[in-house]
């Protein structure tokens, strides 16, 4: 028997969910700063949003989706301070190095992918990127993006794309029109 790293569940006295450790290695939950849950810390109150590494995996949640428009703000590297926001009928967008991308990235820069990051809007789901890329994506400066697996966009994601001087940081944001 297999014994479970962690577990989500709604605290109906302090109305919000909650995550409890259950393993020797901590538990990462993203915000700023990010906070390492201990097995010792019992429940940990959660945000509406955010995102969960349970050892070498992670996940994503929401109480309501990101629907509409979504921003995309470069924070760090070649287009740091850059910020790109969606229609509010845009169904998908990518950024890479192709000429076709939305968020286009210089030929030049060789450890980024042409077709790095997809973007989709999905129905009943909300936005989710995936990493199309060759080269990978980090989330929050360590955590790998699975290649080919769908995460969850919250407002907040921090993705790194790129390798040594190439690096660039991008934040997910509420686009105004958003309907979060």
């Amino acid at each position: 028997r297999q014994k479970k790293h962690a577990s989500f569940q709604f605290d109906e006295e302090l109305n919000q969910w909650t995550l409890s450790n259950y393993s020797q290695f901590n538990s990462l939950v993203s915000g700023e700063p990010c906070v390492d849950v201990s097995e010792g810390m019992g429940k940990f109150a959660l945000a509406a949003i955010g995102v969960v590494r349970l050892g070498t995996a992670y996940v994503a949640w929401t109480t309501k989706p990101i629907t509409g428009s979504i921003m995309v703000h470069c924070v760090d590297g070649f287009l740091a301070g850059r910020m790109w926001a969606t229609s509010p009928d845009c169904l998908s967008f990518r950024i890479g190095r192709a000429e076709a991308a939305d968020i286009n990235i210089p030929n030049t820069m060789q450890t980024i992918s042409s077709n790095h990051l997809n973007f989709e809007n999905e129905p009943n789901v909300g936005w989710t990127v995936m990493d199309t890329s060759t080269f990978g994506t980090t989330l929050y400066g360590d955590w790998p993006l699975k290649k080919e697996k769908r995460v969850l966009c919250v407002p907040g994601l921090k993705m790194t794309i790129g390798r040594h001087k190439e690096k660039m940081t991008f934040v997910i944001k509420v686009h105004n029109t958003c309907k979060p």
